[in-house]
């Protein structure tokens, strides 16, 4: 064989090499990350499956995240995503604050369980208020922490499965945007970045519930109209604690 050929092939075999191992390095990172402060911020169960995103331009892919119910409710899920896109500016890695561009969650499956004047998913939501309240607990660090800049975050083809009184009806949640998390502070941690973006998603999967079964189901088909009016039987309370407060 050529040896010029020769030389060719282990240039690219150690570049594609190079590739995946910075690539499975810094995903590692990520998902670590996010396996250990994103129970605290929730109150319950949080685990990515994994992480793999590109050394040279930033871009790539969050795998299997998955948020459990907290206590109270049964052993199934909140919610999970089989795959999350992120972009972000691989230089910042290496500097105090991390970039990133865009971050899109595609067909995430939300599961929203009610006891008469209580739900899974505000029950997460209260816990991720009194993890950024005044009361919040002090973020310990050995060091300098990691700040994190989100420029814009998407939502989009979510669903919401209501569970209430034996019955269960699907609701599409409304596409969410949100713009520049971090940016007026110059950076926030992981850990209040997670909590912004949390208030903001599952604030509005419970509207998005709640105001489908006000509805009486109509909006959702014609066969989920007498379902509806079962669950939104037990529901009173949690509608009158979801309105928006008057100004």
């Amino acid at each position: 064989m050529n040896k010029k050929l020769i030389i060719l092939i282990v240039v690219v075999v150690l570049l594609v090499g190079g590739y995946f191992f910075l690539g499975t390095i810094i995903g590692g990172a990520v998902t670590t990350a996010v396996n250990s402060f994103a129970p605290d911020v929730t109150g319950t169960k949080v685990t990515l499956g994994g992480a793999m995103i590109s050394p040279f331009n930033g871009s790539g892919t969050l795998k299997e995240l998955y948020v459990g119910n907290p206590e109270g409710f049964s052993d199934g899920k909140a919610f999970s995503c089989a795959k999350i896109h992120v972009n972000a500016e691989i230089t910042s890695v290496f500097g105090d604050t991390l970039v990133i561009d865009e971050i899109v969650i595609e067909g995430p499956e939300f599961v929203y369980e009610t006891k008469l004047t209580s739900s899974n998913i505000g029950k997460i939501l209260d816990n991720v208020n009194k993890f950024t309240g005044p009361s919040a607990p002090e973020e310990k660090s050995s060091g300098p922490a990691k700040k994190i800049i989100i420029k814009h975050f998407v939502l989009e083809k979510a669903m919401v499965a209501v569970s209430a009184g034996g019955v269960t009806l699907p609701v599409p949640v409304p596409r969410l945007e949100l713009n520049d998390i971090g940016v007026k502070n110059g950076g926030d941690t992981p850990a209040q970045a997670t909590a912004e973006v949390l208030q903001q998603v599952l604030g509005s999967v419970s509207k998005s519930a709640i105001a489908a079964l006000a509805k009486g189901g109509g909006a959702l088909g014609k066969g989920a109209e007498d379902a509806a009016k079962k669950i939104t039987g037990g529901l009173k309370g949690l509608l009158d604690k979801a309105a928006p407060s008057k100004p």
